[in-house]
C-alpha cells in the first residue's frame, strides 16, 4: 500500500509540474519585470539573513518578504515581513524608501544561563535601497534597514534589528 501511495504522489507531482511548465512556457513574451527579489544581508542580532520577496503582492506598494536567518551560538530562525513603499522624493537618486513590520521565530539560541531556547519576535523597520539597475548597473540593489523589536522568550524583551545587504531583482 505504501508503494502505491508513493507512486500516486510521484505521478501527481510530475503531472502538475509538466502542466505548470506548459502554462508558463506557452507565452514567450511574459516579462516578470522587477516583481521578485532574493538577497542576503548581515545584521544584528542574527549574523546572516537570506530572504525572498515579492513586490506589490497585496496591493500597489505593499510587498511581502520571507526570511531565513542563521545566528551566533547555533541559532536560526524564520520570519516574514510586510513592506510599504514610502512616497519620499529622492530626486534623481535611485533610492527606494520603505517601512514595515514583521514576525519571526528563532530556535536554538545559546543562552549562557538557560541553555538552548526558542523565542518569538515582532519588529518594525525603516530602510532604503539604492537600486543599482536604475543607475545603469546590473540587476540589484544595496540596502540598509533598522528598527525596534519586541521579543518573547528568553533574553531581553526589547531589542533592535539592523541589516545591511544586497538584493538581486528578477
Amino acid at each position: 500500500m505504501r508503494k502505491f501511495i508513493v507512486s500516486l504522489l510521484a505521478i501527481s507531482v510530475l503531472g502538475f509540474g509538466a502542466a505548470f511548465a506548459q502554462i508558463v512556457t506557452t507565452d514567450a513574451d511574459v516579462d516578470l519585470g522587477d516583481q521578485y527579489w532574493a538577497g542576503a544581508s548581515f545584521g544584528y542580532p542574527f549574523g546572516v539573513n537570506f530572504h525572498f520577496g515579492a513586490e506589490d503582492l497585496f496591493s500597489e506598494g505593499m510587498d511581502l518578504r520571507g526570511n531565513i536567518t542563521a545566528g551566533f551560538g547555533g541559532a536560526f530562525g524564520v520570519g516574514a515581513d510586510v513592506l510599504f513603499d514610502l512616497p519620499v522624493d529622492t530626486g534623481a537618486t535611485p533610492v527606494d524608501v520603505y517601512a514595515g513590520g514583521g514576525v519571526a521565530v528563532r530556535f536554538g539560541e545559546l543562552d549562557a544561563v538557560d541553555g538552548m531556547d526558542t523565542g518569538f519576535g515582532v519588529g518594525l523597520m525603516f530602510g532604503g535601497e539604492y537600486r543599482l539597475f536604475d543607475a545603469g548597473f546590473p540587476e540589484g540593489g544595496v540596502f540598509a534597514e533598522v528598527g525596534p523589536a519586541l521579543n518573547f522568550g528568553a533574553g531581553d524583551p526589547f531589542g533592535v534589528n539592523a541589516k545591511i545587504g544586497f538584493n538581486y531583482h528578477f
